[in-house]
Parts: C-alpha cells; structure tokens; sequence
C-alpha cells in the first residue's frame, strides 16, 4: 500500500472509531468513576466506561451528544445546570438526557445538633438556615407539610402540630409528640435548583424525578427554545416544580407535578409555558412580573 493511500486509511479508520465513540455518555452513581471516559455503560478499563457523577458529564457533554443515567437505588445528590451551546443540540439531532427511572434530588441531613428550644413551649422548636427564603422539611423520610399564615395576626402561636413555619428570619417547627426532634431524623431541600437552563436550544429531558429542592424543581431562565420535558416527576420542591422566565419557551409531556411549596408551575411573561397529557395538583400560574410569594 502506498503511503498516501495508508494515510488516507488511517485517517479513515481514525473517524470511523470517532463516530462510534461519539454521541453517547453515561453515568453510574454506584459503579461509574469520574476517571473514565463515560462512553461505555460498563466498565471496560480504569479509563473506559461510565462517569461517576453529572458534574463529570456536563463536562465532557458536546453539541447534540446523548447523556444516559443508570437508575440504582440512590439517588443522584446533584443539580443539573444546562448552558450555552455545548449543552445544546438541533432541530434534527437535540441534546437529550435520559433519566431511565432514575432520581436527582437536593436533600440533605439536618444535624440533630441544630435544633434549639423556644421558650418553655417543650413542642415547639427552631432551626437557623444561612439561606433564607423557601424550605422544604423531612421528617423520617415523609414530608413536612408547612403551615402558611393567613394574616400578620397569625404568629408562631399558632403553628399547629406536627408542622412548620417561617418567621421574621427563623425556622419554626412544633412538634407532635413529646421527642425532640434531636432523636428523630430530618433532612431539608439543602441544594438551590435540580434542572437549570440558560442559553439553551433543543434540550429534551425524559423519565426522571426531580425533588427536594429548595427553589425549583426546574427553571428555564432565559434564551431557552425547542425545551422538552417528557416523563418527569417533580416533587416537593421548594418554590415551584417548573419556572420558564426570559424568553425561554417549554413543552411537558406526560410528566407529574405535584407538592411543591408555592406554585406547582408557573412562567414569567414574555416566557412560555405548554403543558399537555400532565398530572398537576395545583394548575400553572402566568405572571407578568418577577413577583412571586
């Protein structure tokens, strides 16, 4: 074989083994290392087979490229950011992650240690957060429901059992039954957002639950077209399940949206929201300013 006609095989092998290798990473919380090169479902070698975390993928994600999560039994303790063109796909070749059943969650422990006292009420008990603003609280796993005033006249007397409440800055809890909560064990939404987009186009999202965050579940932020969300549970988020603001313009199909803290969808105009063939406990909310409770 000449050598100009060795090259040119070469260089065609060389493509041939690219475009087999492209297009496709996947991710294994339980068996995945963030040293491999997250192109196999399995590992084949230290440096061949699934990335550990979706902090990994997102930064070895291109351009209409496929990301497929393995669903084990824990849940991925992670967000989901989405920006710019790297994490975007096209009209005829989107940039998709399949959720195969699986769960990202932002829950986390509450040391026992937090909670303090008040008063000589033995019930009733608060908690500092560095963050303030929405929450989400778990009780032995079950939510928490929270008590949310009717007026001003409504103070932390009149937290009822077994639920919580924010107040001028605290975090209020009263319990319903005479153990403290430091025998008991809780977790709060402790990470911001699960899914966030920004600058994104031709995104499809399918078959993953999304929870215990504590703002959104998912929020388009702006500059984002040609979204879709397909067979998604979104749950026991903070503030809303989905927020669409800026321009952004999404479609849900098929998917759940139910006990989330204040909204359990809503979108900011100019911004678009299109929810067909859903489950919703509360129905979606259009507003035309950044207001939001």
């Amino acid at each position: 074989m000449k050598f100009r006609d060795f090259r040119l095989f070469l260089i065609a092998v060389l493509a041939c083994q690219h475009v087999a290798g492209a297009g496709v990473l996947f991710v294994d919380n339980r068996s995945g290392s963030d040293a491999a090169d997250g192109r196999f479902p399995r590992s084949m070698s230290p440096q061949s087979g699934p990335v550990r975390t979706i902090r990994r993928v997102l930064e070895l994600a291109q351009h209409g490229e496929t990301i497929e999560l393995t669903k084990n039994a824990q849940p991925y303790y992670e967000a989901l950011p989405l920006t710019g063109i790297r994490h975007s796909g096209s009209a005829e070749n989107p940039f998709i992650i399949r959720g195969n059943g699986a769960i990202l969650s932002g829950l986390r422990a509450l040391p026992s240690a937090g909670w303090e006292p008040v008063g000589q009420d033995t019930r009733l008990w608060q908690l500092s957060f560095t963050r303030k603003g929405y929450y989400v609280l778990l009780r032995e796993g079950v939510l928490v429901p929270e008590f949310l005033p009717q007026s001003s006249a409504d103070g932390i007397d009149s937290l009822p059992a077994g639920r919580w409440m924010s107040r001028r800055g605290g975090f209020y809890y009263r319990s319903d039954s005479a153990e403290p909560p430091a025998k008991q064990t809780f977790a709060h939404a402790g990470a911001e957002t699960g899914i966030s987009l920004y600058r994104t186009s031709h995104v499809w999202i399918q078959n993953l639950t999304v929870q215990h965050f504590r703002i959104d579940g998912f929020h388009a932020h702006d500059l984002c077209d040609g979204i879709l969300l397909e067979n998604l549970e979104l749950r026991q988020n903070g503030r809303a399940g989905i927020a669409v603001t800026g321009t952004s313009q999404v479609d849900v199909s098929g998917s759940r949206i139910s006990e989330n803290g204040r909204y359990s969808a809503f979108s900011i105009s100019p911004a678009r929201l299109y929810i067909n063939d859903s489950e919703l406990d509360v129905e979606p909310v259009v507003r035309k300013s950044q207001d939001l409770d």
